[in-house]
């Protein structure tokens, strides 16, 4: 059986059936999503708290600073963190500051969770918000209104709490390519030390056989005749290029002190 002018019945009650599921499947992924403006900070930093329980595989975490993950750690976030990989979660941290004291916090952590892989985000990538992603499903953001209070509920200002997937994956794409970033620097730094090391060696291997090519030329040299200039001005040649030598060595060395902060200036 057809409509005049239109397509058989069937198919367009399945059409309009197909409309009609949409709109509902839609509807009620737009209600279960929640997103959610949290003003109390107890209440934002207790969410935070119950999301990482929650965590059935992976718990990202993105500290604003070094003073932000020294407030969390005094009410307890590390032992949060210990039960969540006790049950074979994942856990990794991103802390924005200085190197040398995010790598003492490292070592420190190290100790006691090494199972928790931590990662520092150089300080002009500075940030202000302290990021939550657990298991890419749920995400929460909290401002970090002073980070120069003592108190983490006195340093938090507003947060965002979502379930929605795509924007925790968004959060998630952050964080990853923040971690990638940091991966490249750490193996930047041990290709950069062992380059600083290798010229510094070449150099000093260099001056070793100089010195001493100097000094015979220069004895051979004063041993010469006068009346014999062919090979005064061998010799001459010879004692010419290895100070060249000599002068690029020191150069080289020079630059090597200059980057480890070592050269001493000497003021005549």
């Amino acid at each position: 059986m057809t409509m005049s002018g239109d397509e058989p019945l069937g198919e367009e009650v399945d059409s309009r059936l197909h409309k009609l599921v949409s709109k509902i499947t839609e509807k009620e992924a737009v209600e279960s999503t929640n997103i959610k403006i949290i003003q109390n900070p107890r209440e934002s930093i207790k969410l935070a708290y119950d999301i990482v329980k929650s965590a059935k595989e992976e718990v990202l975490r993105i500290f604003p600073s070094i003073n932000a993950f020294r407030r969390q750690t005094r009410i307890g976030i590390m032992h949060l963190f210990k039960e969540a990989v006790e049950q074979g979660v994942k856990v990794r941290i991103l802390i924005t500051g200085d190197e040398q004291q995010i790598i003492q916090i490292i070592n420190e952590v190290s100790l006691a969770l090494p199972q928790i892989d931590i990662r520092a985000i150089d300080k002009s990538l500075h940030t202000r918000i302290r990021i939550v992603v657990v298991d890419r499903k749920e995400s929460l953001i909290i401002e970090s209104k002073d980070d120069t209070k003592d108190n983490s509920y006195d340093a938090s200002g507003l947060a965002a709490y979502s379930n929605s997937k795509p924007i925790a994956l968004s959060y998630a794409s952050i964080f990853e390519s923040l971690w990638k970033q940091a991966e490249l620097y750490e193996q930047l730094k041990v290709h950069n030390k062992m380059q600083k090391e290798f010229i510094n060696i070449a150099a000093h291997e260099l001056r070793t056989p100089i010195q001493p090519i100097l000094s015979l030329s220069e004895l051979l040299r004063s041993k010469i005749s006068d009346n014999n200039d062919e090979q005064k001005e061998l010799l001459d040649t010879i004692i010419r290029n290895a100070k060249r030598l000599q002068r690029l060595a020191d150069d080289i060395l020079d630059v090597t002190k200059i980057e480890s902060q070592s050269l001493q200036l000497k003021k005549e």
